[in-house]
């Protein structure tokens, strides 16, 4: 260090080529996280740097002939990393994601992947455009992620190249059929709903699952609710998702239903459909005193309506982590097939679609 004229400490400028490289790689890594292409003037390159405008122009030269940095019109251009493998992310949907939960995971994982060299392409499937070898593209990725149920025939050509490639279901119904499964716990969530519900005092609980046969989340969630009241008072509707509009139309009947039965609570097995639910309840029933409601997935569409919704967290960056951990590690068998991750009273919105909640919880 050494004074300036003005009486003030000024850092010596870096003279070292190795330290100015170092300095701009972290910089450029930061630009990449923030989603910018073009770098800055040497000016202030070499102010933020702390190097003198000759070495940063070595530096520069060196990062251009190594393609890390492009001449652009406007200025010099980061280069798009390298990814190190590419991966298929295949889930349901037709122009667009079907459903809130893998939307919201595909937005954290992306950018997540980019920053760790990993190219992920999105694939949609559905039943009338079922999840083919076509659809992977002219060569197989070096690794695949699935995220919804699949139909027979896609299980079997699936089932065909897993040993070619890990393959990473987000459905602990098919941890025993490919290679893991990154889960959120849903029989603690059920129990978490169920214990959550009974604390506040509702009497009369109600669930709200899938009747899907063999999705092996929505039963567990059930079982879990079930398990917090042992004495058998919880109302079960399963409904059956023949299309969109037919579930919406059957969960809104279903949820008046109950209502008239006695139910004083609701868990609801997502917030796919909270919008329709919660104005059913709205239109009966005041929230929170007359009657509780508390969902999983807690999203925007939760903290959206008036009171906000109660709801658990899909935890989805943690889930993306989870995934983004399993793709850079060597997939040899030594890691474990399934990945549950646990949730607890911190991973629960603070809605006040129950009654109590904040002395409870807060």
């Amino acid at each position: 260090m050494r004074k300036s004229e003005s009486g003030g400490v000024t850092h010596k400028k870096y003279t070292n080529r190795g330290k100015v490289t170092v300095a701009l790689r972290s910089f450029l890594a930061g630009i990449r996280l923030r989603g910018e292409s073009f770098l800055p003037s040497e000016r202030y390159l070499s102010d933020k740097l702390n190097c003198s405008r000759v070495v940063l122009r070595k530096v520069l030269s060196e990062f251009e002939e190594q393609g890390e940095l492009l001449k652009g019109g406007k200025g010099r251009i980061i280069a798009p990393e390298q990814a190190v493998m590419r991966v298929v992310f295949a889930t349901s949907g037709n122009e667009a994601i079907h459903g809130y939960s893998w939307n919201h995971l595909w937005s954290v994982m992306e950018p997540l992947a980019r920053v760790a060299g990993i190219a992920i392409d999105l694939v949609l499937y559905s039943a009338a455009s079922p999840l083919t070898i076509e659809k992977l593209g002219s060569k197989l990725p070096d690794a695949m992620i699935f995220t919804s149920m699949l139909q027979s025939a896609e299980i079997n050509f699936m089932t065909e190249f897993k040993s070619e490639l890990p393959v990473i279901s987000i459905d602990g119904n098919y941890a025993e059929t490919f290679d893991f499964a990154v889960t959120l716990d849903d029989y603690d969530v059920g129990f978490r709903a169920g214990k959550l519900l009974k604390q506040c005092g509702y009497q009369q609980p109600a669930f709200i699952g899938n009747k899907t046969v063999g999705y092996l989340p929505f039963k567990q969630r059930q079982s879990g609710f079930c398990d917090a009241f042992a004495d058998g008072t919880v109302k079960i509707v399963q409904t059956v998702d023949y299309n969109q509009v037919a579930l919406i139309k059957a969960t809104v009947n279903a949820v008046k239903q109950l209502i008239t039965a006695g139910a004083d609570s609701l868990f609801l097995y997502s917030d796919e459909l909270i919008d329709f639910v919660f104005q059913a309840i709205a239109e009966e029933r005041s929230i929170p005193d007359e009657f509780g409601l508390i969902t999983l997935n807690g999203s925007g569409r939760s903290l959206a309506h008036t009171p906000q919704v109660t709801a658990f967290s899909h935890m989805i960056p943690e889930i993306a982590r989870q995934l983004i951990s399993l793709l850079t590690q060597e997939c040899n068998g030594s890691l474990p097939s399934t990945f549950k991750i646990k949730v607890g009273a911190a991973d629960v919105f603070k809605g006040t679609t129950i009654r109590n909640y904040k002395e409870l919880i807060l």
